[in-house]
Parts: C-alpha cells; structure tokens; sequence
C-alpha cells in the first residue's frame, strides 16, 4: 500500500516552501490568503490512453492558495461515466504560527495530491464533456465566485461531446463549428461567473493512441478553449508534454488517429451510426475481390479509423450494375470478406465485424449511366454503430 504522502507530494510540498510560500502573510509568493481562488475542482484522466494525472508543478500555488483560504477541494475522475472521487472541505487551518500554518497546508496538499494520483476508472471511455458538467455543478454546489477548474486530462474524448474521434473534427478552423452544433443543442456547461479553467497538457497521450501531429494538438486545445469559453469560463493552458505510462485499468478508450484519411469519405446515419465508404476501386481491380498492393494506404486509413471506435462494425460491399445481379451479389460479399480478414489481421478484433455484399441494390447514384457515376457505385463500407 502506497504510504499517504506519496514522492510527488513531498515535491509539491518542498516546491511551495522553497517558492517562499510558508505564511499567510507573505504578499510575494504568489499564493496568499487573499488570493481570491474559494474553490477547486480537479478534473483527473482515470481513463486509458494518457499519461497517468498528476499535479503539475505550475499550479503548486494554486493548490496552496484555495488551502490558505479553507476552500473546499474536490477531485472528479475522468472516464465514461465521470464522478466526484475525493472532496475536503471544512476543514482549518491554523494561525498559532507560521509552523503550524505550513504543517496544516501540507497534510492538505498532499492528501489533495494523492487523491489525484489515486483516481481509477469504472467504465470504458473518455466523456471530458460530462466531466466538466460535473465540476461546474460543483462549483455551484460550493457557492463559488472564483472557482479554478484545472484539467488534467488529453482532451481526447470519446464519448459525449465533443468527441474527438469523430472524423475531420481535428482539421483547422473546426472550433467554430463544434460551438455552434454545443449552443444548437445545449451542449455547454455553462459555467458561473469568475470561473477559470486550466487545461494541462492537451493533446498528449500514452500508449496504445499514437502521437498526434502537431497540428491535430493544435487543434485539440483550439476546440476545448472555443467550447470551454462558450461556456462563460477564461481558459488557461499548460501547454507543456506530460509523458509516462498510464493509469493501470482494464477498461478501453478509443483512440484518436494520427495524421488525415485522404481516401475515406464519411457519413452518419439517422440513428448515429458513422460510416466510413472507400471506392472498390482503390482496393480491387475490375470484377476481382482480391486486395493489392495498392490498396495498403486506404486500408491502413480505415484500419486506424475503426481502430479510435468502440462499436460494432458492419463492412458492407457495393457494385455498380454491370453483370447479373448473382454476380454481383457474390462479388460484392467476396470483397466485403476480404476487407474484413485483411483487418483482423492488423489489428481489428474479428469479433466486432460482420459482412453483407449487397450488389447493386442499394446505388450511391440511382440511375447511374456514365463512367463517374457507376464509380461511386462500386464501394465498401464500414459502418460503425456506437
């Protein structure tokens, strides 16, 4: 059993000393008892696929001025079904002396901090959304005027909204657009007054999801500062890698792909279903059901799609309506099967996959007649049903 006052702790605590902060009274240090900060809420990643949360050491003081002021500290974990973990709150913190003062802060911090540290998971995913519901309900709960949020998540979200495995969400001037769809249909947390929300390292995360390009980063915090100040908060950002393995837990995130799909085209469906469509003719060559060499860039783009879901996944091949309809029907099927076995064999559990040819009952282009339009016929699907 790790002993209460874990190594990090003793860091942060030595940190605030060391930074001069060891009275009430010293106006210098950044984190004094007039600091107006009356709450904190952590929001902690206890979910797969980031580094595992720890306080970073920029925001010691912040820690240490919500004690000086007896605010109450709260911790939620971050995962599919985001929860308050830890809270203190009432508690005093003595004036006899400057030593009496700094030992009531430390036992304060370090349970804080250790608390962090200690935040599991109990569901599959990342519902960052959600988790910011519950520290703005919080922070109402606490009566707080100048409430700091701090974030210690990747901002990778799978569930809720917004989630960021969702295809082309990441691509620039996209924050926009994922405000308005928030304000549309009520998605925003709306925050009190005076509210400040920190987010730590976004953008960065740890094995199994791939780095992100620097530019899919930029725009994992362009869209959390756009939905986060929508909701009445100033956003601050610890724009700083956060490295190291993650949480121990059995429970699956998805996984946000790197780099673009430049070969997939994608749609939902009325009952929320994403599907990914690859022309046939990328993959196969005329009336073949066999995958060449040449089909490698599109099936790994839809194989590190697929691989960022969750969900059940129906492959289904097209033709266009040239031959019988029992060729076609054969064909469609030979080459939905292919691009399933081909999948399974890199990564995709077989498990979650099933396959239809349709032929050519169900056309992209009804009525197809020139060459273009009979090429949007001749496709394969993955359709992904949450």
């Amino acid at each position: 059993m790790r002993a209460p006052w874990s190594s990090l702790a003793c860091i942060l605590v030595a940190i605030l000393v060391l930074s001069g902060c060891s009275s009430a009274e010293d106006d210098n240090c950044g984190c004094t008892a007039e600091d107006p900060t009356d709450a904190v809420i952590f929001v902690a990643g206890a979910h797969a696929n980031m580094p595992a949360a720890q306080v970073p050491v920029e925001l010691a003081p912040v820690l240490e001025a919500a004690v000086r002021n007896e605010a109450p500290i709260t911790v939620v974990a971050n995962d599919g079904t985001p929860a308050v973990a830890f809270q203190v709150s009432g508690y005093t913190i003595s004036t006899i002396n400057p030593e009496a003062t700094r030992n009531d802060v430390d036992r304060v911090v370090a349970a804080v901090i250790d608390a962090i540290a200690d935040v599991t998971a109990d569901s599959d995913g990342n519902d960052l959304g959600a988790a910011l519901a519950v520290a703005r309900d919080q922070a109402v709960a606490d009566g707080a005027v100048a409430a700091s949020i701090i974030v210690i998540d990747s901002g990778l979200s799978d569930r809720g909204y917004p989630m960021l495995t969702t295809p082309g969400i990441l691509a620039p001037g996209t924050s926009k657009v994922v405000v308005e769809v928030a304000e549309q249909n009520g998605y925003l947390p709306m925050m009190p007054e005076g509210t400040t929300v920190t987010l730590v390292a976004f953008g960065y995360g740890s094995a199994p999801q791939p780095d992100l390009t620097p530019p899919q980063r930029d725009g994992v915090k362009a869209i959390w500062r756009a939905f986060i100040e929508a909701a009445n908060a100033e956003v601050v950002m610890i724009d700083k890698p956060r490295t190291g393995p993650g949480p121990e837990t059995s429970f699956s995130t998805g996984i946000v792909a790197p780099g673009s799909y430049e070969d997939l085209s994608f749609s939902t469906t009325t009952d929320g279903a994403v599907q990914a469509t690859l022309g046939a003719d990328v993959l196969f060559a005329t009336r073949s059901a066999t995958l060449g060499e040449s089909a490698l860039p599109a099936l790994n783009q839809l194989r590190d799609f697929l691989a960022s879901t969750t969900g059940e996944i129906l492959i289904t091949g097209h033709t266009d309506a040239t031959g019988s309809d029992a060729e076609n029907d054969v064909l469609s099927l030979a080459r939905a099967d292919a691009t399933k076995a081909w999948l399974a064999r890199n990564g995709i559990d077989a498990s979650r996959m099933t396959t239809e040819g349709r032929g050519s009952a169900d056309p992209a282009v009804a009525d197809a007649t020139t060459a273009e339009e009979m090429q949007m016929n001749r496709r394969v699907v993955a359709t992904v049903t949450p």
